[in-house]
């Protein structure tokens, strides 16, 4: 008999490839591009949360269905049509994160480097940054992010926001509208990629807890779930899409402000160690990074010659996407 979580499970997997293949076939031009997907503020709104597509293909060509000005996109539902192409899209996107790593440039393999060995720095110092965590918890400085890290530590535990995230889902599909679509859609299918490795560590390097009392070095294989955190990887991931999704400084520091704050309390409460939480939390903003690269079209550095200005000359304009 499968229990109500599993239920639920399920229930996500399955939303999730319909909406999928809805958001890729939106993206998707009429010759294969992807239209980027990236929000903007709507000049002269004074409401942030306004956003507005780019009316675009990812090749610059605009896109004449699409009035720039236009808030949001509607798009029409094709049940069957969206499941098929949403279960190809799915592990699609699967593979295309776990295959990332022999994709790496130099640069990039340079930056990896260095969080591993951040990292590294981390794991040796467990015990003593544990520690420190722990006794200035009730600090002035501190308390207030400890309290903010539990008040949104359920937002880090899919169980717990699966069904609102759906709710937004069904919610956007129902009225055809996609940025509803999109992000909470984004969020669950970074999780669930993720969740793949996660689940797979968990069983095989079998760390201990702190509150077990068993100290940092106790591995014990299919005995132990604190490597990796699936709060800390959740909650960055969250953060990375929202932050790009509404391209809005004010969103994105309150996102990752959030995020550190539930990545610290899942050590001050001692669910996890401290190198835990940081190999997750880089864990998961590199996957849900490499998903919306995918849907968008690219890398986020371009170098694109830029029109001629008022003095008839040409230039280059160099372009990051947050």
């Amino acid at each position: 008999m499968i229990d109500r979580t599993a239920w639920r499970k399920y229930a996500t997997i399955a939303v999730l490839f319909v909406l999928a293949g809805q958001i890729r076939a939106g993206l998707s031009g009429p010759d294969g591009s992807i239209r980027s997907a990236v929000f903007t503020r709507s000049t002269g709104e004074s409401a942030f949360w306004r956003p507005a597509f780019d009316a675009r293909y990812s090749d610059g060509t605009p896109d004449p269905g699409i009035d720039a000005s236009t808030v949001g996109w509607r798009f029409k539902r094709r049940y069957f049509r969206d499941l098929a192409t949403a279960a190809s899209a799915i592990v699609s996107d699967l593979g295309f994160v776990y295959s990332s790593p022999p994709r790496l440039n130099r640069r990039n393999a340079l930056w990896l480097g260095g969080f591993i060995g951040i990292g590294a720095v981390i794991y040796i110092h467990d015990q003593d940054i544990r520690d420190a965590v722990v006794r200035s918890k009730d600090a002035t400085l501190y308390k207030p992010i400890r309290k903010l890290g539990d008040e949104f530590e359920p937002v880090g535990h899919m169980g717990n926001t699966n069904r609102y995230y759906l709710a937004a889902i069904l919610a956007g599909y129902a009225v055809g509208y996609k940025p509803l679509v999109m992000i909470p859609a984004e969020i669950l299918e970074a999780q669930l990629i993720a969740g793949v490795l996660k689940d797979a560590g968990n069983i095989a390097v079998g760390r201990s807890r702190p509150f077990e009392g068993l100290g940092p070095r106790h591995f014990d294989y299919n005995q132990g779930t604190s490597f990796p955190s699936g709060h800390a990887k959740n909650i960055i991931i969250a953060a990375r899409v929202v932050s790009r999704r509404t391209n809005y400084l004010p969103v994105t520091l309150a996102a990752y402000g959030i995020a550190g704050a539930v990545s610290l309390q899942r050590i001050s409460s001692d669910s996890h160690w401290p190198s835990d939480v940081y190999f997750s939390a880089v864990y998961g903003w590199i996957s849900a990074n490499e998903l919306l690269i995918r849907h968008d079209g690219g890398r986020e550095l371009t170098l694109a010659p830029s029109p001629p200005g008022p003095s008839n000359t040409l230039g280059l304009r160099l372009a990051y996407k947050f």
